[in-house]
């Protein structure tokens, strides 16, 4: 007999006896259900592996993205894949603020589209981390500078400088959005606020002068409203309101311009 063929056979011999005794004892023993482990345990090292994955996918994107520009394929080749590994990854752990860091800068100036692709992952950021600033701010920005959604931008950063560790400027910002977006009514009562809450002179005194210039806003606003119920229509140009309903168009310079676009009218920045 050949030592290969000893080998095996001893090994069969070996199985068999175990398979035999394996067959005995669970003939005659009872079957144990251990106690799982504490759910704070599992928390623990499931987070942990939700973590990993996460990290695992940030860095594949971040290595991707990090390549030298001549490496890379042309945008639409890649920005749907890419997008998708930014929801996947904040769906596995929406806590991972850098996720939607990196979103931001390489997907929302792609088109309106992906920008409210990106606002979502940040929504799910904001989620987890509710007293984060950067997050709703980038949601704000993505509203107004890549989507064209001043209203929905002012709320956002309305809600942003009622915050206690807000910069003063977010909730300017806020009444200028409005105001570009002819919610005067809203940068209005955003700018009372803003005035009421701060404390350095400054900052007020800035506050007060915008608050006159919307208050200017809104007189010749009502205006627009008074002409169409009396005509049954709006006025082409703000000077159709002299005199009947306003004396003069306000100044509201140097810092805004008024707009009529009816039925709406915006307070915008000059050119």
């Amino acid at each position: 007999m050949t030592l290969p063929r000893a080998v095996s056979i001893l090994v069969l011999a070996g199985y068999l006896a175990f398979f035999v005794m394996t067959e005995r004892h669970f003939s005659t023993a009872k079957l144990h259900f251990s106690a799982p482990l504490p759910a704070p345990v599992l928390n623990v090292a499931l987070g942990f592996l939700r973590h990993l994955g996460a990290e695992m996918l940030f860095v594949k994107a971040a290595v991707f993205l990090g390549a030298p520009p001549a490496m890379l394929p042309p945008e639409e080749e890649y920005v749907e894949n890419l997008t998708l590994n930014f929801e996947v990854l904040t769906d596995i752990y929406p806590e991972f603020r850098d996720a939607g860091f990196l979103a931001q800068s390489s997907l929302a100036h792609i088109s309106p589209e992906y920008a409210g692709r990106v606002i979502g992952i940040l929504d799910k950021g904001i989620d987890a981390l509710p007293d984060d600033l950067y997050l709703p701010f980038f949601k704000g920005f993505n509203h107004y500078y890549y989507r064209g959604e001043n209203a929905h931008a002012a709320e956002i950063f309305a809600e942003l400088g009622q915050r206690p560790d807000a910069p003063s400027w977010i909730g300017h910002l806020a009444a200028v959005l409005s105001g570009q977006g002819g919610d005067l009514y809203a940068g209005l009562v955003t700018l009372q606020i803003m005035h009421a809450m701060e404390e350095e002179e400054f900052h007020k005194a800035r506050y007060a002068r915008d608050i006159d210039t919307f208050q200017r806003a809104i007189e010749v606003y009502e205006a627009t409203r008074s002409f169409f119920n009396t005509f049954g229509r709006y006025p082409e140009e703000l000077d159709e309101l002299i005199p009947g309903f306003i004396p003069g168009l306000p100044d509201v310079g140097p810092d805004f311009e008024l707009l009529w676009i009816p039925p709406k009218l915006r307070l915008v920045r000059p050119e």
